[in-house]
């Protein structure tokens, strides 16, 4: 599970995801992401993440960069690569995060 920080609320109820396809060389999960959480992945080597926001907007920190991402708009995040997302809303951040596994192509 990633790890969640979520300023007042418990961490535990800042983000949940919802597998919805998978293969041996993808998946593809659906997550809400609570007001002003903040979600972590540690890099991976042999996963690369396209993430697709579906309302809402985040805040992407990767390499030392920051940038803002807003609905509609995705992003790629490299295999080995550690970042973090922030929700920049009141209210929850719907986005869909796409796992690609040992460099295959969706």
């Amino acid at each position: 599970d990633p790890e969640v920080s979520a300023g007042n609320q418990a961490a535990k109820d800042a983000s949940h995801g919802l597998r919805v396809a998978n293969s041996e060389d993808f998946e593809a999960i659906e997550f809400c992401l609570a007001a002003g959480a903040t979600l972590r992945r540690e890099p991976q080597h042999n996963v690369a993440r396209h993430w697709i926001i579906v309302e809402g907007s985040v805040e992407l920190k990767i390499g030392g960069q920051s940038s803002t991402h807003l609905t509609n708009q995705s992003f790629y995040v490299p295999s080995g690569n550690a970042h973090q997302l922030t929700s920049r809303n009141e209210l929850p951040v719907r986005l869909i995060e796409v796992l690609v596994i040992h460099g295959s192509v969706i």
